[in-house]
């Protein structure tokens, strides 16, 4: 990367935020899968907000250098590996925390942690539904930049479904602005679909191809009390899925929802069960694991004495038996509660 380049750069967000140390470089080299050789860029830059990143774009198209946005880095796939001699530009700098209360959304910077915003949405009894199992280090950003899945998503769909609007700088350093927001007028972000077509979706799931997101404005839920966890059997596959089918067609809140093979559970039991505390039991062909999550008690017990007649009516049978221990699940309902 010419020096030229580097200079023009560590104008813009000082000596302290830019970097070319072999050490440095190996760190940005990989993302947490692993996966992949390491590959070195040119440098890497550490931007304090959208104007800065914007003007860091100007010089990488003006020297055509190629740019990989990274967040977290905690991605299981590669896509935040760099190009050889490329450009790094790391977001987490970007860390800012709107909420907007009255509109039940937030607004976050590109570099805003998912447990970040825990902190600030649990004080206020609100939460974000959908959440990656890499949480705590992985930015909202980054999982609307993929379109990430993970717990929730069986009841509120992949992340994009979510987000309201985004700040996006396009590789030409101009910075838009989607959904409500793109209104300087509006109250703030409460609408996606507001003027003309849906631009944002352009950009979720784009994985930075097409711009650099550096906020972004996600929905938030009242946080939920209230959980049932149970197990359905079944002996077809057929029967499974329209178990499935039936829980969304009545609105039951299922936020966890996974489909097992009786057999592979029954492998998995025969090594951890008795360690795990789980009790002994001859799982059915097909397994439906479903934890109901509910703001009232009332809705929720609603919820799971239905779930259990409409096991019932698709020829299952309601285990009652976990296949995970208690303490997982109270893992996995952190966000939740």
């Amino acid at each position: 990367m010419q020096k030229k380049m580097i200079d023009e750069l560590m104008y813009i967000v000082g000596e302290e935020f830019i970097s070319t140390r072999p050490d440095v470089l190996l760190a940005y080299s990989q993302t947490a899968s692993m996966a992949s050789d390491p590959v070195l860029p040119g440098a890497v830059i550490r931007p304090a907000n959208t104007d800065q990143i914007a003007k860091t774009l100007r010089i990488a198209t003006k020297y055509q250098v190629p740019v990989t946005a990274r967040s977290g880095g905690s991605s299981l796939q590669e896509e935040a590996i760099p190009e050889p001699d490329g450009l790094v530009i790391e977001l987490m700098r970007l860390n800012e925390i709107a909420l907007h209360k009255e509109l039940r959304s937030v607004t976050v910077g590109a570099g805003v942690t998912y447990g970040m915003l825990e902190k600030v949405l649990k004080e206020e009894n609100l939460f974000v539904p959908v959440y990656p199992e890499s949480a705590l280090v992985c930015t909202i950003a980054g999982n609307v930049a993929v379109n990430g899945a993970g717990p929730g998503s069986s009841g509120f769909g992949c992340t994009g479904e979510l987000v309201l609007g985004l700040e996006v700088v396009l590789p030409n350093g101009e910075v838009i602005q989607t959904g409500t927001e793109a209104n300087p007028h509006a109250s703030g972000p409460y609408q996606r679909y507001a003027f003309g077509p849906d631009i944002t979706g352009l950009f979720i799931g784009s994985l930075g191809s097409f711009g650099i997101i550096t906020k972004v404005s996600v929905k938030v839920f009242r946080r939920f009390k209230f959980f049932d966890h149970n197990t359905y059997g079944f002996d077809t596959h057929e029967q499974a899925e329209n178990f499935i089918v039936d829980i969304k067609q009545h609105d039951i809140n299922g936020i966890f929802t996974s489909l097992y093979e009786g057999a592979v559970l029954e492998f998995f039991m025969d090594m951890i069960g008795d360690e795990l505390g789980i009790p002994q039991y001859e799982w059915p062909f097909r397994t439906v694991s479903m934890t109901i999550g509910r703001v009232r008690e009332d809705q929720m017990r609603s919820d799971a004495a239905l779930a259990k007649q409409l096991c019932l009516d698709n020829g299952g049978q309601v285990i009652g038996i976990s296949e995970l221990p208690k303490s997982e699940w109270e893992g996995r309902l952190w966000f939740f509660v």
